[in-house]
């Protein structure tokens, strides 16, 4: 049975299962007392499959979104947040106050950019709007 190196002190075993590197013990010998004598304290953890999630309608949830404003943006940014926790359910909103005349929305979870302003009038409507078709676009 082979065991492939994780970190520097865990290893995976062929079964899934992740070992954890003693000291003073070979590896063999780990791999030995895992998976012959059963030994309960080398076992971690069961580390399951993954597949990938596929899309069943056009809502957009689960995201992570960090807006970046600046403090003369306040307004905006509280309407944007209303409307956002209003009509998009399970999108988590994260703020940063800056003093750079930015207006910023980032969404955490696909790395992108959805908005980016700088020095200009904003409604937070046509943010929203923005935001919305941007997130649309990206999935």
């Amino acid at each position: 049975m082979e065991a492939v190196h994780v970190s520097e002190n865990v290893s995976m075993i062929k079964d899934g299962n992740r070992i954890k590197k003693i000291k003073n013990v070979s590896e063999n010998d780990m791999i030995y007392k895992h998976r012959i004598m059963k030994y309960p304290y080398f076992k971690m953890k069961k580390i399951g499959r993954y597949c990938k999630v596929s899309k069943s309608n056009n809502l957009v949830l689960n995201r992570d979104i960090e807006i970046v404003y600046d403090y003369r943006y306040c307004p905006v940014f509280i309407k944007l947040k209303d409307m956002i926790s209003l009509n998009l359910g399970g999108v988590t909103i994260r703020e940063r106050c800056t003093d750079d005349m930015t207006f910023q929305v980032y969404d955490c979870l696909q790395n992108i950019t959805l908005i980016k302003r700088k020095n200009e009038d904003l409604l937070a409507e046509d943010l929203f709007r923005e935001m919305v078709k941007g997130m649309q676009q990206s999935d």
